[in-house]
C-alpha cells in the first residue's frame, strides 16, 4: 500500500511537469522574437582564406576553427568575397551562444541579436545574412562574441551564393535529423495514446512515464537539430531546449521509480527528487540572472550522466533477476555507448557532430519498446478473451452446481408441509426460496460484479431454506460491518453451502456457521467458519470425485481472483471445522469514504 502510495505520488510529479513544460512552451511562443527570412538556388561553401584576430594575435584558419579565448573576448574572421557574387547573394552561417556582427568594407550590415532578447539569451542559431549589391570583391568580416567560455571564439563553416537558396540548402541538410526527433516524440506519444486505450486490459503506468520522457527527449533533440524553424522564437527554442534538457533526468528516474520501485528502492526516490530540485534551482538561477543555463552545462551534464548511470545500474539488475528482455538491454547500451561519445564530441568543440548518434540510439530504443509493448498488449487482449470465455463458462457451471434438482425437490416439499402446518412460515419459505432462485439465474447475467448486501441477502435465503430441514441443528450468526462494496455473483453463498453442507449436515450436533465481515487498511474480508465435521482440503486442488463434492471451489477462486484481483484461502480441520476467508480489495471510492469517516470521527474527538 505504501508503495502505491509512492508511485502514484511520482506520477502526478511527472503528469504536472509535463503540463508545466507544455504551458510554458505557449507562454514563450506568444514572447518570443521572430526570424524573418525570405525563401531560397546556387550556394558555395566559403571556408578557406579566413584571417582570425583577436587581442594582438592574428593568423590565417580554414573552417570550421575552435579558437581558445577567454569569455567576452571579440574574435573577428575576415575574408575576401568571390568576385562572382550574383544578385541577391547572400552568407550563412551558424553560431553558438555568441553575438555576431558581419561588416562589408568595414559597414556594418547585420547583427545578432538585434535587440535584447527574454532574460538576456543568447540562443544557438542560423544566421542568413544579405549581402548589398555589388558586394563581391569587397572583404567581409564577422566579428562573434559569447560571455560563455566553452563557446568563445570558435567559428562554424560559411556558405555563399543566392539568399533564398541558402535557406533551402540548410533546411534541406537538417530536415532527416529534424525529423529523427520527430519520429521519436509520435512514438512517446503512441505510447501513451496504448495506455490510456487500453488501461482496462493492460496496466500501462511506466510506459506513459516513458511516453512522456521520449516526448521530452525529442523536444530537446529538435531542438538541437539546427532546423530553421521561422514559426517558433528565439527564445521559445532555446528557453524550451534548455528546460528539456534539465527535465530529462528528471522524467528518466521518474520512469526508474515507476518501473522499477523495488530494485530502486529509497535510493532511486531520493534521487528523483534531488533531481527536481537540481532543475528548479537552475531554472531559478536562470531567471534571477545569477547563473546563465549555459554556464550550468558541466553540472547538468553530470546529473543526465549520473541518471544515465542509475538507469545502466536498475536496468542490470533487472537483467540479473530476469525481469528485462535481451533486446531492451541491448538498446540501453547503446545509448550509453552513444551519450558518452556525445559528451566527448560536445566537450572538445566538435559541435557538428553532437546529437546524431544519441538520436538514432533513442529513436532505436524506443521503436523497440513501443514493439514489445504492442506485443505485450496482444498477448494481454488475446488471454482476456480467453479468460472471459473461461468466466461465461464458470457462471454456466456454478449455477448449474448450485440448482441441483434433489435441493428443488426438498425445498418443495419443505414448503408444501409449511403450508399446512404454519402457512405464514410456508410464505416466508416462498419468499427465499424465490429469493434464492432469482440470485442464481443472475448470476447469467453480464454484471458480474454485484454489492455484497444482495450477496448477503441470497445468503440469509439459503440459510433460511436450510433451517427448514435441519431445524435447531443449524445456528447462524451474523457481523457484518460493512455492506457497500462490490462482489461477485455467488462468490459467498457457495462458501455457506458448503459449510452446511459438509460441515453441519454430517454433524450429530447442533453445529453453527458464523459470517463475518471486517476490513482492514486494504481489504474487505469476509470470513465464512463452521464448527463442523471439517475434511481434507487438498481435494480442493485435485480433480477427484470427492473434489467435486465441494461446490465450485475452484470456479469461485477464478471469478474472485479475475474479477476483483481478490483472494480465497480455506482451512479445515477433521472434527473441528472448517473456515474460507475472502479478500476482497478496496476501491479509491472506499478508501476515500474510510478516510472521511475517519475525519469526522476526529473532528467530534
Amino acid at each position: 500500500m505504501y508503495s502505491d502510495v509512492k508511485s502514484l505520488r511520482i506520477k502526478k510529479l511527472i503528469y504536472l511537469l509535463a503540463g508545466a513544460m507544455a504551458a510554458a512552451f505557449l507562454v514563450l511562443s506568444c514572447l518570443s522574437h521572430y526570424q524573418t527570412i525570405e525563401l531560397n538556388q546556387d550556394v558555395f561553401p566559403l571556408n578557406s582564406g579566413w584571417t582570425c584576430r583577436y587581442d594582438d594575435a592574428e593568423e590565417k584558419v580554414a573552417l570550421p576553427f575552435q579558437l581558445r579565448v577567454a569569455p567576452d573576448t571579440v574574435v573577428s574572421y575576415s575574408n575576401t568575397l568571390p568576385e562572382r557574387l550574383g544578385s541577391d547573394a547572400g552568407l550563412r552561417f551558424r553560431t553558438r551562444m555568441q553575438k555576431a556582427e558581419v561588416l562589408v568594407n568595414g559597414k556594418e550590415i547585420y547583427s545578432y541579436p538585434e535587440e535584447e532578447l527574454l532574460g538576456g539569451a543568447i540562443p544557438s542559431t542560423w544566421h542568413f545574412v544579405r549581402l548589398p549589391d555589388g558586394s563581391g570583391g569587397k572583404t567581409v568580416e564577422i566579428r562573434l562574441e559569447s560571455p560563455y567560455r566553452i563557446f568563445s571564439g570558435g567559428m562554424q563553416q560559411v556558405l555563399a551564393g543566392n539568399f533564398n537558396d541558402l535557406f533551402y540548402r540548410t533546411k534541406a541538410g537538417q530536415i532527416g535529423v529534424f525529423r529523427m526527433g520527430i519520429l521519436l516524440g509520435m512514438i512517446g506519444m503512441a505510447m501513451i495514446l496504448l495506455s490510456m486505450l487500453f488501461r482496462k486490459y493492460y496496466s500501462m503506468g511506466y510506459q506513459k512515464a516513458l511516453g512522456i520522457l521520449l516526448i521530452d527527449a525529442a523536444v530537446w533533440l529538435c531542438g538541437e537539430a539546427r532546423m530553421p524553424l521561422l514559426m517558433f522564437g528565439l527564445e521559445a527554442k532555446y528557453y524550451i531546449t534548455m528546460s528539456a534538457l534539465l527535465l530529462c533526468p528528471v522524467f528518466l528516474l521518474g520512469y526508474l521509480c515507476l518501473r522499477w520501485s523495488r530494485e530502486g528502492g529509497l535510493v532511486l526516490r531520493c534521487f528523483f527528487y534531488a533531481s527536481m530540485v537540481f532543475a528548479g534551482v537552475c531554472i531559478a538561477l536562470n531567471i534571477m540572472e545569477i547563473v546563465k543555463f549555459p554556464e550550468m552545462f558541466p553540472a547538468i551534464h553530470l546529473v543526465l550522466a549520473a541518471a544515465a548511470a542509475c538507469a545502466v545500474w536498475i536496468h542490470v539488475k533487472a537483467m540479473c533477476a530476469g525481469t528485462i528482455r535481451s533486446s531492451e538491454m541491448i538498446c540501453v547500451a547503446v545509448i550509453l555507448a552513444a551519450a558518452l561519445l556525445e559528451m566527448v564530441l560536445f566537450y572538445t568543440g566538435r559541435y557538428t557532430q553532437v546529437g546524431m548518434f544519441v538520436r538514432i540510439a533513442i529513436l532505436i530504443y524506443a521503436a523497440n519498446f513501443l514493439r514489445l509493448c504492442v506485443a505485450a498488449i496482444i498477448r494481454k487482449l488475446r488471454q482476456n478473451i480467453e479468460l472471459a470465455r473461461e468466466l461465461r463458462m464458470s457462471r454456466l457451471e456454478l449455477m448449474n452446481s448450485q440448482i441441483q434438482p434433489h435441493f428443488i425437490y426438498n425445498t418443495l416439499n419443505s414448503i408444501r408441509t409449511l403450508i399446512r402446518l404454519n402457512p405464514d412460515a410456508a410464505y416466508d419459505a416462498v419468499y427465499d426460496f424465490s429469493t434464492y432462485l432469482r440470485a442464481n439465474l443472475n448470476s447469467l447475467k453480464d454484471d458480474d460484479l454485484i454489492p455484497f448486501r444482495d450477496e448477503l441477502r441470497n445468503v440469509t435465503a439459503y440459510l433460511n431454506i436450510e433451517k427448514l430441514r435441519l431445524g435447531k441443528r443449524l445456528n447462524t450468526q451474523f457481523q457484518i460491518e460493512e455492506k457497500d462494496f462490490l462482489v461477485p455473483h455467488l462468490c459467498i453463498q457457495p462458501l455457506v453451502e458448503n459449510a452446511v453442507k459438509h460441515g453441519i449436515w454430517r454433524k450429530k450436533e447442533p453445529g453453527t456457521v458464523w459470517i463475518t465481515e471486517y476490513e482492514t487498511e486494504s481489504f474487505h474480508v469476509i470470513e465464512i467458519t463452521d464448527d463442523g465435521t471439517g475434511f481434507d482440503t487438498t481435494m480442493l486442488e485435485t480433480d477427484s470425485d470427492k473434489a467435486s463434492e465441494h461446490i465450485g471451489i475452484r470456479n469461485i477462486r477464478f471469478r474472485i481472483e479475475w474479477l476483483t484481483g481478490g483472494t480465497i484461502d480455506i482451512r479445515s480441520e477433521k472434527g473441528k471445522g472448517t473456515r474460507a476467508v475472502v479478500r476482497i480489495p478496496q476501491n479509491e471510492i472506499g478508501r476515500r469514504r474510510k478516510e472521511r469517516m475517519k475525519k469526522d470521527e476526529s473532528d467530534r474527538g
